[in-house]
């Protein structure tokens, strides 16, 4: 069998060739494989990650407050936390407007910032996963992979009726 590197080597019987090889350039391809492209797993787990534990963790926030204060963007993946943070009404008011601040005001004033200061990482993590995300789909990776997995499904036939059969080899 010829190797990745170009070296032909034994195989004992019953030994299953990996179905997934990395891939250097101006390497040969081995004997039952084929060169594809693919995103590269990892990037793409990260970026996943990176984007839905913020975005569902501003969703269930957003739900638990019933949508309040322009949260209802939060449902918007990477642009919602930008959107929810410059159409929000701000609970702190400005000197000029008010003559006497109140130990209610300063609490008020202090969770707005807290939940601005929530909307700004939330945003800054949902974007750096988009980011993440759109670099694996724009720059995959080459990959060797094995001919022979494959996967059907066609109609056979059951008895006297028919159906869909799944045929596999891997």
């Amino acid at each position: 069998m010829l190797m990745p590197d170009g070296r032909t080597t034994w195989v004992p019987a019953g030994y299953e060739l990996p179905p997934v090889l990395p891939y250097r350039e101006g390497q040969p391809v081995p004997a039952g494989y084929h060169l594809e492209e693919r995103p590269s797993r990892g990037a793409l787990t990260t970026g996943y990650l990176l984007t839905g534990i913020p975005y569902g963790i501003g969703l269930i926030a957003a739900f638990s407050g019933q949508f309040a204060n322009q949260s209802v963007y939060l449902v918007v993946p990477w642009a919602g936390p930008w959107l929810t943070l410059g159409l929000r009404d701000s609970a702190c008011r400005s000197n000029e407007e008010v003559s006497e601040t109140t130990s209610s005001d300063t609490l008020k004033c202090a969770t707005d910032a807290l939940v601005v200061s929530a909307l700004i990482i939330d945003g800054i993590i949902q974007a750096a996963g988009g980011t993440v995300l759109l670099v694996s789909y724009l720059a995959p990776q080459q990959k060797l992979v094995r001919d022979e997995l494959a996967l059907g499904i066609r109609p056979v036939r059951m008895g006297t009726a028919y159906g869909l059969g799944a045929f596999g080899r891997f």
